[in-house]
């Protein structure tokens, strides 16, 4: 989203993002428009157990910029249930920021196969694992 790699993902089951973490840059790596802040937090689910601590430090972290346009909700799209802990995370969300929250949402699939088979899948409503 902004022409280059600025935060790293975990390709395994222990969770990369520990902090709230931001970086200044422009959106797709657009000359000049306008600087925007790109803000990393921790997922929902972290892999030893300290959501709490993260959504504190999230809560903090925000106060200090003073504002967000938007949230972007990221789903692995090779498993793009619903899942408790994200629920959870939303219901949160929902309760700090009130319902409006909602009307800056922006969800973001990762790992989307393009490839004719796996659109092919998908147009006929079947799932990536099935055969």
């Amino acid at each position: 989203m902004c022409g280059q790699v600025i935060f790293r993902a975990s390709g395994g089951t222990d969770s990369e993002t520990t902090s709230f973490d931001g970086v200044l840059t422009r959106w797709f790596n657009k000359r000049g428009e306008d600087p925007v802040i790109f803000i990393d937090t921790p997922g929902a689910g972290d892999s030893k157990g300290r959501d709490t601590k993260h959504i504190a430090e999230m809560v903090v972290g925000l106060k200090n910029v003073g504002y967000a346009h938007s949230f972007l909700i990221v789903v692995n799209s090779a498993d793009p249930r619903l899942s408790d802990q994200l629920q959870e995370t939303l219901n949160l969300f929902c309760q700090m920021f009130g319902p409006e929250f909602f009307k800056n949402v922006l969800l973001v699939f990762t790992r989307f196969a393009h490839d004719d088979t796996s659109k092919w899948k998908r147009e006929n409503g079947q799932s990536m694992s099935e055969a």
